[in-house]
């Protein structure tokens, strides 16, 4: 099993930080920019989880999934988004994409931590 993950987040802050707590995970670390690029790395590698921003530029995080899920490797991988959007309409989405766990920003590493096992062990 691949023990990558790919990070999802308009925001370069965002994504050294959560590379950091993965990688100390033991996990290797792919980087998108926005839900286009991170697609393009669902199409090409198999990762173990998918962690998202929802508000991106381009392709927002929930069309990403929604798209990754058509993608037979990728249909139940798991998801935990990372975001400040936690409208209902975005829990709602989330679930009906597979999100397992939301984080809310400002980021503790800890939830992080937690979620990200709980989704790769469900």
């Amino acid at each position: 099993m691949s023990r990558s993950v790919l990070v999802v987040d308009d925001s370069s802050i965002a994504r050294r930080i959560i590379k950091r707590v993965m990688e100390n995970q033991g996990y290797r670390v792919l980087e998108a920019r926005n839900g286009n690029e991170g697609l393009k790395m669902c199409q090409k590698h198999n990762v173990r989880l998918i962690i998202t921003d929802v508000n991106m530029p381009g392709m927002d995080g929930l069309t990403m999934l929604k798209e990754v899920r058509k993608i037979p490797l990728h249909k139940r991988t798991p998801a935990v988004v990372v975001s400040t959007e936690v409208s209902d309409d975005c829990l709602r989405l989330g679930r009906l994409y597979g999100v397992q766990f939301w984080v809310r920003k400002p980021l503790e590493e800890g939830t992080l931590q937690e979620a990200a096992r709980r989704a790769v062990a469900a």
